[in-house]
């Protein structure tokens, strides 16, 4: 379609009402891939904590079997209740830290994270809402006056 500069303003209206429906097509084709992207990208944010958690284990472990050779050391020297106790000690400290930053990274990163994607969405929908309203309006007040 071509737009015909002159004044013929009917003839703009008209063209620019032809030009509408293409427009809304596009529009609802990005509002589709910017969606499509978002959850992509949660998906790929929810791989990434996912891996962050799961090498926070592999250390966790790796200090258990430290603390396990550490132990057997000790256990040569000491009782076997003693040894035990040591290893009951650095167990639990392992898995108390461990529970520790898992949990502050939870409440830390996603609460904020979501919220911000939520207003962000909620921003874009009452933005995009608004200037559909406004072009019906103006639709509406077009069609009045022919």
């Amino acid at each position: 379609m071509e737009l015909v500069v002159g004044f013929a303003g009917g003839v703009w209206v008209i063209q620019i009402e032809q030009l509408l429906p293409q427009l809304e097509t596009q529009v609802n084709q990005a509002e589709k891939y910017v969606n499509a992207s978002k959850d992509k990208l949660n998906r790929e944010r929810m791989k990434l904590e996912q891996y962050k958690t799961d090498m926070q284990n592999m250390k966790d472990l790796a200090e258990i079997n430290q603390a396990l050779g550490a132990i057997a050391k000790v256990n040569n020297d000491l009782s076997i209740d003693s040894a035990r106790s040591q290893f009951e000690q650095a167990k639990s400290a392992v898995e108390h830290r461990h529970l520790k930053e898992q949990a502050f990274a939870e409440l830390s990163e996603n609460s904020a994270e979501k919220l911000q994607a939520d207003l962000e969405k909620m921003t874009v929908d009452d933005e995009v809402n608004k200037r559909l309203q406004l072009l019906q309006e103006r639709t509406k007040t077009q069609k009045l006056g022919e």
